[in-house]
């Protein structure tokens, strides 16, 4: 071996010496940095935000729905008088008592039906003094007519 090829052959392994300690320093360096960055600092990064404050305005509702709107609770009840409701006394679950007013029907179709049957019963009664009259008429006639038939025979 000669004295060239041995300095090339040291240059060599002086160049692959360095670029081992430069990988090792790297990847020293990169391991750092990375405990670096999963270790909590102290103090709370702070972050940029847009604040905006809000106003309310009104918007157009072009919804539209087409259906039937129900109660969630029916009760089936039964009332023997008909009529517009003209007055509540009873608000929507307030307790109230047996034989407690809770309401005013509109009764005016119940007064003109009570004119009516007071009308028909002077009607009737009219009628009743028509059919007296008649049958004392006719009684007094039967009465004369029952004197003149005896009177009548002997002729």
């Amino acid at each position: 071996m000669t004295a060239a090829s041995n300095s090339r052959l040291k240059r060599g392994l002086v160049g692959v010496s360095i670029a081992a300690l430069a990988c090792a320093a790297a990847v020293t360096w990169y391991a750092a940095k990375g405990e670096a960055a999963s270790a909590k600092p102290d103090v709370p990064e702070a972050k940029l935000v847009k604040a905006v404050t809000v106003k309310p305005a009104p918007q157009a509702d072009s919804r539209l729905a087409i259906g039937e709107i129900r109660p969630q609770r029916e009760s089936d009840l039964g009332f023997r008088l008909s009529g517009k409701l003209v007055q509540r006394m009873a608000a929507v679950g307030q307790m109230v008592r047996k034989g407690e007013v809770l309401a005013r029907i509109e009764d005016q179709d119940y007064r003109n039906r009570l004119r009516s049957a007071e009308a028909d019963v002077a009607a009737a009664q009219a009628v009743l003094v028509e059919a007296r009259a008649a049958e004392a008429r006719l009684g007094a006639l039967l009465a004369k007519a029952s004197r003149r038939a005896p009177a009548m025979m002997r002729r």
